[in-house]
């Protein structure tokens, strides 16, 4: 039987299995737990739904431990980002779930706690909130229930060359302003150089992004009454901070999207990208890396003056409201939180765990520097997982978003307008009368 079934295959994934298969790591092995009661004798089998993310790669590249630890084998199917969501949503139409554990983007509990797609694992586990990073716990919790465990919180950062930063002879970003000033003074297209890199494809990627600096100029998308809030002055302002980064961006800037940003900077052609923590592989790890040993992972920088905080992204693993047993699952839920498991993820490319002992591992830190500036955000309080709003709408919201200011980016209208046409869009999506806004 194939026990790994990846659907969707890009670079992402492609990186993480040539990972895998260079890496030289010595894993310590860990104390092969209790595993799945009676699951043997049933000859059951445990069933994950993954996303093309690195935790899921270091999942597929461990299973045999993972199998050893549980006592029963091990099915993964990997699939795309979208994909993950929608074959969730049509497994909570089955009678029984197909999936024992199924992973999900927390951005997604709004819809799936309206569904009930998600069980309950509140008075189920024997983990508590402590072990973990608690911005990280708490993004997986929704009206006083627990949806999941986060497999791999982390923060969208800025990755900034330290040698270039060094001999341009001025400080690393702390504000938008300052990011302006790196980019153009490291910008430099004659030489294949070019100042910053981040998500400006049409649709999700460049939604999510501009969610990202609505909340680094101190705006919300929604207001408390879950109305749409973009047609403000800080929201005027993120418009114009994207139409500015455009200048010191690469020339295909418009249909740059997550790896591609990470790589792009891996392979030394631009100086700065915005780049989620868990991708640090690909600067730390890739034997092609150009830039290995010599990445400053900054905070996500804010509006002069303006308060400090960073998008927390952060990928839980839950269980189907419909599943079999949910003893089984849950069991095999905590087994792959043990610290023993959780270390061997970290060295086989998922540089972003939840649980709080590793990313204050120092010898993990040493591996990944991300870890420490994750650890010294979530001390600080600056992690932020409310900037992508955790509503049932979130996919068609970041849709809109991502197109209306594609379009001010390609100079098809101005930032008053596409903010004012968002706007509108919003406000008829969340099923509210739209509010005419001038532009």
């Amino acid at each position: 039987m194939n026990h790994l079934r990846i659907q969707q295959n890009y670079v992402g994934i492609l990186a993480l299995i040539l990972l895998g298969m260079v890496s030289g790591c010595d894993f310590r092995r860990g104390e092969t737990g209790r595993g799945v009661d009676g699951a043997a004798e049933e000859g059951r089998v445990i069933r994950m739904l993954l996303v093309g993310d690195p935790f899921a790669m270091a999942i597929a590249r461990s299973r045999a431990e993972i199998e050893e630890h549980l006592g029963v084998p091990v099915e993964l199917e990997i699939v795309g980002y979208n994909d993950g969501r929608r074959l969730t949503l049509l497994n909570a139409r089955d009678a029984v779930s197909r999936f024992d554990l199924v992973a999900f983007d927390v951005v997604w509990l709004g819809e799936y706690h309206v569904k009930g797609v998600l069980q309950d694992l509140s008075g189920h586990l024997s983990l508590s909130r402590e072990d973990f990073l608690e911005n990280a716990f708490a993004a997986s919790e929704m009206a006083g229930a627990l949806y999941g465990l986060p497999i791999q919180p982390h923060a969208e950062l800025l990755w900034v060359r330290r040698d270039l930063l060094e001999a341009s002879g001025m400080p690393p970003p702390v504000t938008t302003a300052d990011l302006l000033a790196v980019a153009e003074k490291m910008h430099d297209p004659a030489r294949q150089r070019f100042g910053v890199a981040w998500n400006a494809q049409r649709g999700q990627p460049l939604g999510q992004t501009m969610a990202h600096f609505f909340a680094a100029f101190g705006a919300s998308l929604l207001d408390e009454e879950g109305q749409p809030a973009f047609h403000s002055e800080a929201g005027l302002e993120a418009a114009r901070f994207a139409q500015r980064l455009i200048a010191f961006s690469p020339p295909d800037i418009y249909s740059m999207a997550w790896d591609q940003r990470t790589s792009r900077f891996a392979s030394g052609q631009v100086a700065m990208t915005y780049g989620w923590g868990a991708r640090a592989y690909m600067a730390e790890e890739d034997p092609y890396s150009a830039v290995q040993g010599n990445v400053a992972y900054l905070p996500a920088p804010h509006a002069p003056g303006g308060e400090p905080v960073t998008p927390l992204g952060v990928w839980a693993l839950g269980v189907p409201a419909n599943v079999a047993s949910v003893r089984h699952s849950v069991q095999a839920l905590e087994m792959l939180f043990r610290s023993d498991l959780q270390e061997k993820l970290v060295h086989r490319g998922n540089a972003s765990p939840g649980l709080r002992v590793m990313v204050t591992h120092p010898d993990l830190q040493k591996r990944f520097p991300v870890l420490t500036t994750l650890s010294r955000l979530d001390d600080a309080g600056q992690l932020r997982v409310e900037i992508r709003p955790r509503v049932p709408e979130w996919d068609a919201l970041c849709e809109i978003l991502g197109t209306e200011f594609h379009d001010m980016l390609l100079g098809k209208r101005s930032a008053e307008e596409a903010l004012a046409r968002a706007h509108e869009a919003a406000a008829l999506l969340m099923n509210r009368e739209a509010e005419r806004v001038e532009p």
